[in-house]
């Protein structure tokens, strides 16, 4: 990004190229994380308007009750459960790989304020 010149009292000298080229990058990651974030909304959505059809045109249509309404039910949180369960992994795993890149992002850039 910014390339200080040698010596005290010198003045911070911006090269446009690292900074498009950083910025890009960042562009990139930042629209990456929103998609993922957009992905794993529309499956919740998904499941939410799946478990809204399955107990309007299924429960309440047919009046399911009793043992079949239970099997029903727990049918329905089993399928919820395995249908959440990758997109909750998922989003762990990005947030894990999001933290770990920040940190080791700020400890090059230590680095290299410490090398100079």
């Amino acid at each position: 990004m910014m390339s200080l010149n040698e010596g005290p009292g010198k003045p911070a000298r911006v090269d446009s190229e690292n900074i498009f080229a950083d910025a890009a990058i960042e562009f990139v990651t930042v629209l990456r994380w929103l998609l993922s974030g957009l992905i794993q909304a529309l499956f919740l959505g998904l499941w939410v308007i799946i478990q809204w059809a399955v107990n309007e045109y299924v429960v309440m249509r047919f009046q399911v009750t009793g043992t079949d309404k239970a099997v029903l039910v727990i049918a329905q949180y089993a399928f919820g459960v395995a249908t959440l369960a990758p997109i909750l992994f998922f989003l762990l795993r990005l947030i894990a790989t999001m933290a770990i890149r920040t940190f080791r992002d700020i400890k090059n850039e230590l680095f290299k304020v410490n090398r100079k």
